[in-house]
């Protein structure tokens, strides 16, 4: 979320990115509220190594984050991450593997713009099960700029995915798949 546009988006880009960017404290709330301190990452660790924020524990933990909108996903819950772009630009796919990131933080957005559900997920646990090589599916861009993978929800869960009990140095993490969170 760091990295803002860099005028060569197309407007509908350029949107959501205003979007999302509009809905970031009720989603850093949110983190905070489950783990720790929170900081934006440096632009250096947000193009290169899959990091929007730092959190402050004993150790840091990088956390990617997606916003999204709950009517543009319908029922569906799922991680979608770019894997690739035609400009050969480096993708979150490509990040991620190289094992930048720690977990990855992603909101749906209701009609009301609150955040309805989320899930926290363990990037390691995702690179080691070989879940970035196996999508549950693939789409490309109306305009072929970019693909994007999607993993299910469950399939997440199935493979250890989605923190429910993940313990980092020094400090117990606790995490469920939450619906209809209420901020507190």
């Amino acid at each position: 979320m760091n990295a803002a546009p860099t005028g060569n988006e197309s407007p509908d880009v350029l949107a959501d990115w205003l979007w999302a960017r509009g809905h970031e404290e009720e989603c850093i709330k949110l983190v905070r509220d489950h783990v720790c301190k929170i900081g934006e990452s440096t632009t250096q660790q947000d193009m290169r190594q899959a990091t929007d924020y730092v959190l402050t524990t004993p150790s840091k933990i990088s956390v990617a984050m997606r916003i999204r909108r709950i009517s543009n996903t319908g029922k569906k819950r799922h991680l979608t991450l770019r894997l690739s772009r035609r400009s050969g630009a480096k993708t979150e796919v490509a990040k991620i593997s190289k094992g930048h990131g720690d977990l990855y933080c992603y909101v749906w957005i209701d009609d009301t713009g609150k955040v309805n559900e989320y899930i926290f997920v363990d990037l390691k646990a995702m690179r080691d099960s070989g879940l970035l090589d196996k999508p549950d599916g693939e789409k490309s861009t109306n305009d072929g700029s970019a693909t994007f993978a999607w993993w299910h929800w469950e399939t997440l869960q199935d493979h250890g995915c989605i923190i429910e009990g993940c313990k980092y140095p020094g400090e117990a993490v606790s995490f469920k798949f939450v619906t209809n969170y209420k901020k507190g």
